[in-house]
């Protein structure tokens, strides 16, 4: 659900343009939400317990529905403090349900089979890119039929219908197998404690791996908010036709997965992060090829780069899920379940300090005083050095071994790469529990 509504965002620009807002205020309509987003991602995974990710789940559907729906009547206001304050106060209700959905989405998910798990998330990014699909096609043809204003009241209104189908339809698997230990009273208790979550948002590997998640988070945000307009100022796109020029983009998410899990199957989860840290330079250098070579400036230049974004963006959620587990496992994070909400925590505020730097810094301030080319270069340049930054903390942590997680005896299996190495070391994690 939350793709099909973020989707639509994609008219937003554009019309808040016409209304006579600057590029820097809409970075910042953008943007400065998802700060007090941050502060609350960091206190979910204490709010969510064993028995409540349910209703965290649905309260984030109709959080998020009924935001999108006043985000569209919010368009009849004239431009002013007042638009400008309501848009702002509104994407952060929609933050904080988005965040209560991806935040409990996973852990209900792979409860259902946990030995499946790598699949699950796999399978949970496959559908969020085609809800990017069907959110291109349907703000496209409902903005062509409609209007701006529809366009968000019709989609948001299916949306919160969805609420009810959760009510009735999802049930939370993990509460069968919950496990309480002894040796921890938050973890039993069913919640992370904030302080034991923040200590392990600090370790050194999390925070250098997380450098792909940001990088994606803030070229997703850069994109959102200078793309309408590059588009209509330098290609001559009609803004009914913007909903399709990003397509590429939703198309290769949706086929990310499936690359994502064929590499994670073998078991070389750092070099999928590697590589896809190679399409994000992709996707920049597919940008700047405008600027440079007259033959290449068509919107198929920047639909390929858009779609190298989408492999990027869909194949990095689903590896640094996979990454983030595996650190907490390292530091005995023993309780699984408690551990899903954590990791998916994680990436989350990873994502939103991107979404908050995209917009405003880079879609922002820094397009506003040097332009859309050496805004790219600039983006290029911290890519390239995040990318040797990544490739030295994986190497550092032996994130190259070839690694798998087996859910059931609760163990990781490292196998070296090369494949002369015949032996493997296991290295079991004992769970001191009760019922």
């Amino acid at each position: 659900m939350n793709p099909v509504i973020a989707s639509l965002f994609v008219f937003f620009p554009v019309e808040a343009q016409e209304k006579g807002a600057s590029e820097s205020t809409i970075g910042v309509i953008n943007s400065a939400p998802t700060m007090g987003l941050i502060v609350f991602s960091l206190f979910l995974p204490a709010l969510i317990s064993a028995e409540m990710k349910k209703w965290f789940f649905v309260v984030g559907i109709i959080f998020s529905s009924i935001s999108t729906i006043l985000f569209g009547i919010n368009n009849y206001s004239p431009y002013g403090w007042q638009y400008t304050g309501l848009c702002i106060l509104l994407q952060l209700t929609l933050g904080m349900g988005s965040r209560c959905i991806s935040s409990t989405v996973l852990p209900l998910a792979t409860a259902c089979f946990p030995e499946r798990s790598n699949s699950i998330t796999a399978f949970i990014s496959f559908m969020n890119g085609a809800g990017n699909i069907i959110g291109s096609f349907l703000g496209t043809i409902l903005f062509n039929i409609f209007g701006y204003v529809e366009l968000f009241v019709i989609t948001g209104s299916f949306c919160l219908l969805t609420s009810f189908i959760a009510i009735i339809f999802v049930t939370d698997y993990s509460q069968r197998e919950y496990i309480k230990l002894d040796d921890d009273e938050d973890m039993g208790s069913g919640k992370l404690s904030t302080i034991k979550f923040l200590k392990y948002l600090f370790y050194p590997e999390t925070i250098l791996v997380s450098l792909s998640l940001l990088a994606t988070g803030y070229l997703d945000g850069f994109i959102g908010v200078i793309l309408g307009p590059w588009l209509v100022s330098s290609f001559h796109v009609a803004p009914g036709d913007m909903g399709m020029c990003v397509l590429p983009m939703y198309v290769t998410i949706t086929l990310a997965p499936f690359f994502a899990g064929f590499i994670i199957g073998k078991g070389y989860i750092g070099y999928l992060l590697v590589i896809a840290s190679m399409f994000l330079i992709a996707a920049q250098g597919c940008w700047l090829l405008p600027f440079y070579f007259e033959k290449y400036s068509t919107i198929l230049t920047i639909e390929v780069g858009l779609g190298f974004l989408g492999m990027a963006s869909g194949s990095i959620t689903v590896g640094m899920y996979l990454i983030y587990e595996k650190i907490a496992i390292r530091r005995n994070y023993v309780n699984m379940q408690i551990n899903k909400v954590m990791v998916a925590t994680t990436l989350n505020i990873v994502l939103t300090i991107g979404y908050v730097v995209g917009p405003s810094v880079f879609g922002g301030w820094l397009n506003q005083y040097f332009g859309v080319k050496n805004t790219i270069i600039i983006l290029l340049i911290i890519q390239i050095i995040f990318l040797v930054i990544l490739i030295v903390v994986l190497w550092k942590n032996d994130f190259f071994l070839r690694t798998y997680y087996n859910q059931r005896t609760n163990s990781i299996v490292v196998k070296q790469f090369s494949e002369i190495c015949e032996h493997s070391t296991s290295i079991s994690i004992k769970h001191s529990a009760s019922d």
